[in-house]
């Protein structure tokens, strides 16, 4: 008995470390966009998924029969659409966020490893806001990008305040809404109010005194929307926030990039996904579908249907389990909706999160208490 607990202490020391160093690195290659960091980070994910498979739980059976199949499908389609950009880099994504998703399932994670990262993340982003700082146009800045790496490294920290049996605090989700605010992206302020909201929504129907802070936020978010504030907004963010939503609304060049994508659909195309740098139309986007979504078809054709099947069983097993773990996922898929942010990328340990949670344990629904929240209850579980 001791000897296990030993060895379940180690194993999630090590997890922690590994979750930690690809958590910074990961961060660090937003603001550096480095080569050696990416290789860095994919070595660490590598070497999680290693350890899981080394630990040879039955209950990953699925997890490494879909992650297998995912590879197979993406494979198939490079051949046959003929893409030989960026695949070597999509497998090694795969496969590295399977295991940083896996250690988050399997291992009891320090709650100072998730801290660490999106706090630091929040100083910096505190600190251009209060110094008046503009948003520089390119990739690692960009408005889009921003509530990206803040609300994907939010739901980290609350995956591993969960595993810890901590109470859920809404301080994260209202700075990840604020920083969305200031980055004016429509879509991650949308995201960021779905998962505070939500929290707030929880927490309100555990303790009565929340349905105050709830009133407290819908009240703001309406006054935000009516430009009650804008004098305010316009003074403290660069490109108001407000005015972007009261003039383009929910409509963007993105309705044109997806509907010329669903437009151009054929047989072969639904099957075997398509090359976005073949399309001449998509080179005055940059080659970016602004959709998780329709990237992931375009990789892996007929399979993305398996995977829209997955994240509907997997939310609503986990709207029916825990309350929490549905308003993250939740944030998560409407952030993905208007942004290439995962399928394949560095941030997919967060929806592959969510999926393996059904993958392991959709055949029993007292089974997520047991593996993915091996400890007490009372707090996060409906």
């Amino acid at each position: 008995m001791k000897q296990k607990f030993n060895d379940n202490f180690i194993a999630d020391m090590a997890s922690s470390y590994l979750f930690f160093c690809y958590m910074i690195s990961v961060l660090a290659n937003y603001f550096m966009d480095n080569k050696f960091i990416f290789i860095f980070s994919s070595l660490i994910g590598l070497a999680a998924l290693l350890m899981e498979f080394m630990n040879k739980s039955k209950d990953n059976s699925y997890i490494y029969l879909f992650v297998g199949i995912t590879l197979l499908f993406l494979l198939a389609s490079a051949l046959i659409v003929n893409r030989k950009e960026g695949v070597f880099v999509l497998v090694i994504n795969i496969m590295a966020n399977s295991g940083i998703a896996l250690l988050l399932i399997r291992r009891k994670i320090s709650k100072v490893v998730g801290y660490i990262p999106f706090y630091s993340l929040v100083l910096y982003f505190l600190w251009r806001i209060f110094t008046y700082s503009e948003i520089i146009g390119n990739d690692y800045s960009s408005r889009n990008s921003i509530s990206i790496v803040v609300i994907f490294s939010c739901i980290a920290l609350y995956v591993v305040s969960i595993t810890n049996d901590k109470k859920i605090d809404i301080f994260p989700a209202l700075i990840a809404l604020i920083i969305s605010i200031w980055a004016v992206g429509r879509s991650g302020i949308i995201a960021s109010s779905v998962m505070l909201v939500g929290l707030l929504a929880f927490m309100g129907h555990k303790n009565k005194k929340y349905y105050f802070l709830i009133i407290v936020v819908s009240i703001f978010g309406y006054l935000i929307v009516d430009q009650v504030f804008a004098s305010f907004v316009n003074y403290i963010i660069p490109d108001n926030a407000i005015n972007k939503f009261a003039t383009d609304g929910l409509e963007t060049g993105r309705d044109q990039i997806w509907g010329h994508y669903f437009n151009n659909l054929n047989l072969y195309t639904i099957v075997f996904g398509s090359d976005v740098r073949a399309d001449s139309y998509m080179q005055d986007w940059y080659y970016n579908y602004h959709n998780s979504y329709i990237r992931l078809h375009s990789f892996v054709g007929l399979f993305s249907f398996v995977y829209i099947v997955l994240i509907l069983l997997s939310s609503t097993y986990l709207y029916r389990r825990n309350r929490i773990l549905f308003i993250l996922f939740a944030a998560a898929l409407i952030r993905m909706s208007t942004d290439t942010s995962n399928f394949f990328t560095q941030y997919d340990f967060v929806p592959f999160y969510f999926i393996f949670i059904y993958l392991a344990n959709g055949k029993n629904n007292n089974k997520i208490i047991n593996i993915v929240l091996p400890f007490k209850r009372k707090s996060i579980c409906t």
